[in-house]
């Protein structure tokens, strides 16, 4: 196949991948995804963009055998090379052969220097094989081409740096969060580093930010006062847990029903009476 006609298909991957992992895709949508395929594959057995599509759905439900089934029947076929690559870099790191999956990475990239699935499933390999250094520089190259999983990129980008340095981890994710839209995803992953460092100061100031943006606050109020109970500082904790049970009481009936809310719930009690009893 053609390079021209190979690079056409770089975005295929990324899509398919975007659906699949996307809301909604589940066990059930597995089989009805697998069934639709299986009759094509029968009615067109020497289409190999088939087998590719269904060698990837296979790999995302790590059914190993069957996707090495169709992607040995997809090179075989003339698949494009780009994806077959792609498609192998992954199997290999999900059957733990690691330095097949990053030569058969590194030559997709070779192919698709731009191909974002592609690096995607480089960071998963190299972070994989703990190449810590490299796995940073491949997720900051990302940060440059990824448009729709960005928070995700960042986490993983900051749970890498904290491999190496905590501090470095939590003043690169400020810098970021000072730029981007301050989701609450990042946020928390901020605080986790602030309760991790022992910045204390910080972390209230964080947990003020969160709990003033927060739509739902008693789950943030359970996390703050169980934070304030570790640092045996009754008082405030026993505030926290006395504001989550508030939170929880105005809910409307049906939310206030959910297990989740239940729980928290039960945690809050759990935690005033561990407070309140005399030593």
């Amino acid at each position: 196949m053609k390079l021209s006609n190979q690079r056409s298909r770089i975005g295929w991957v990324g899509g398919l991948l975007l659906a699949l992992t996307g809301a909604g895709w589940g066990h059930g949508n597995f089989h009805e995804l697998v069934t639709d395929l299986n009759a094509k594959v029968t009615a067109a057995p020497a289409d190999a963009q088939l087998r590719l599509d269904r060698a990837l759905i296979y790999l995302e439900h790590e059914d190993l055998a069957l996707a090495k089934e169709d992607l040995e029947a997809a090179a075989k076929l003339g698949g494009a090379e780009v994806v077959v690559l792609l498609l192998q870099a992954k199997w290999h790191r999900l059957s733990k052969q690691l330095p097949a999956a990053r030569l058969a990475i590194e030559s997709c990239l070779k192919l698709g220097a731009k191909n974002v699935a592609a690096h995607w499933e480089r960071l998963e390999i190299l972070s994989a094989q703990q190449e810590t250094a490299l796995a940073l520089e491949e997720a900051d190259a990302l940060l440059e081409l990824e448009q729709t999983r960005i928070p995700e990129l960042v986490l993983q980008r900051t749970q890498l740096a904290e491999q190496v340095d905590a501090a470095a981890a939590l003043q690169w994710l400020d810098e970021w969060l000072a730029k981007h839209p301050r989701l609450a995803v990042l946020e928390q992953a901020a605080l986790a580093l602030e309760i991790k460092l022992k910045r204390h100061e910080a972390v209230l100031a964080r947990f003020d930010r969160l709990l003033a943006a927060a739509p739902r606050k008693e789950f943030l109020l359970l996390k703050q006062a169980q934070y304030l109970a570790d640092r045996k500082d009754a008082v405030l904790a026993l505030a926290a847990v006395a504001s989550c049970k508030a939170a929880l009481d105005r809910l409307p009936v049906h939310l206030r029903n959910l297990p989740a809310a239940q729980e928290v719930g039960t945690k809050a009690d759990a935690l005033q009476k561990a407070l309140t009893i005399t030593p």
